[in-house]
């Protein structure tokens, strides 16, 4: 074998070995020897470590730290077999989980937090975000969502037209204006209550049973594609006559409760 051969081995060689190290440099962390930046998350972390006698950061397929006073959460990078992560009630302003792609449930609600990218989240079925500051989120990756809960952040739209596995969808006391629903969703429960709406279509949303709209601008809505409803609450909407009159009749047909101020 000539040198220049021997050369492109060697540096074939090289470039595979660097391109596996950098792909799993995380994968196989030592728990004991991360350097967290927040000590209440190393708590947390290093406590439940002890209880399940978890040595490597991939051994973490489960990891629970509400209401632990936490603000940093950098390290969450070196855990990449994450499959569910609890962080409610605590102090973060930023998260970065593009590392954890293995995510299926994700709890985040009471934080600070103002923005997130879920793009790399394509496994994740279940997202509790509420009570946070955020204006805008991303969802076209995350197919497989099944559960979606952004009560009282500052969305002032929601485009929700890609996730067609939704089942529950929460979106209360935020400013939202529009909102795209799933073409072939199959939402049971829509709640959109204290937004800024003034149109919305629920007629693909046949398995529809809970619909919630009340302090919206709506003065007009039609749920004659919605047979399955057994819920709705309209109230402090400024609807239309016509539309109160078609409510009424359709109420009269199929007797769901009927929460309205007309």
């Amino acid at each position: 074998m000539d040198l220049k051969m021997l050369k492109l081995k060697n540096n074939f060689l090289f470039g595979t070995l660097f391109t596996l190290f950098s792909a799993s440099s995380f994968a196989s962390e030592r728990i004991a020897d991360i350097q967290f930046s927040d000590n209440n998350f190393r708590n947390c972390v290093q406590s439940q470590a002890s209880t399940n006698n978890w040595t490597y950061t991939d051994q973490v397929t489960e990891l629970s730290c509400a209401q632990a006073m936490i603000r940093q959460v950098d390290e969450l990078k070196y855990f990449q077999s994450l499959e569910k992560l609890n962080l409610s009630l605590n102090y973060i302003e930023d998260i970065d989980v593009t590392q954890n792609k293995q995510l299926t449930r994700l709890e985040l609600s009471a934080n600070k937090i103002t923005d997130i990218n879920l793009q790399k989240n394509t496994q994740l079925e279940t997202l509790y975000m509420s009570m946070n500051d955020i204006n805008s989120i991303n969802l076209s990756k995350n197919t497989q969502l099944k559960v979606l809960s952004m009560i009282g952040n500052k969305l002032y739209s929601a485009d929700l037209s890609k996730n067609d596995k939704l089942t529950y969808v929460d979106l209360g006391r935020n400013q939202i204006s529009w909102v795209f629903l799933p073409t072939n969703g199959e939402i049971t429960e829509l709640s959109l209550s204290n937004n800024n709406l003034s149109t919305l279509n629920t007629d693909n949303l046949t398995d529809l049973r809970v619909l919630r709209l009340a302090s919206n601008n709506l003065k007009s809505l039609s749920i004659s594609k919605n047979p399955n409803l057994m819920l709705l609450n309209v109230k402090s909407n400024p609807l239309n006559e016509s539309t109160k009159q078609e409510l009424k009749s359709i109420h009269a047909i199929y007797n769901f409760i009927f929460l309205k101020d007309f």
